[in-house]
């Protein structure tokens, strides 16, 4: 991917609490995107299936594939970050969340553009 002088670097300046949480993302080999099919014109096309609560939109991901019920996508933990802080209308995001595709509960940790 080109670079873009546009894109946000979420690791500059971060907050201490994110730098501390980033260790624990370094055993992840992928994280699981769930998708959800959208028509356009006559073709099927996936996007990523945001899910909402207390009025806010979080876009999901998930630490492992059996938590997540297909459609979804895999994608390396740098890549599915890239996807997500680049995403114009999001700016909450929740790794293994209540979305409407998980499989069973779990402690969702939550994070922000802000």
């Amino acid at each position: 991917m080109a670079d873009n002088p546009v894109n946000l670097n979420i690791f500059d300046n971060a907050p201490p609490r994110l730098r501390d949480a980033l260790p624990l993302f370094s055993g992840l080999g992928e994280l699981v995107i769930p998708v959800a099919p959208e028509n356009a014109g006559g073709a099927t096309l996936y996007a990523v299936a945001p899910f909402t609560e207390e009025a806010t939109a979080f876009l999901p991901a998930f630490t492992s594939e059996s938590l997540v019920n297909p459609p979804f996508i895999k994608q390396p933990p740098q890549a599915a970050a890239l996807l997500f802080f680049h995403a114009p209308a999001h700016e909450h995001f929740a790794f293994n969340p209540p979305h409407p595709q998980s499989r069973q509960a779990a402690a969702a940790l939550k994070a922000s553009r802000k």
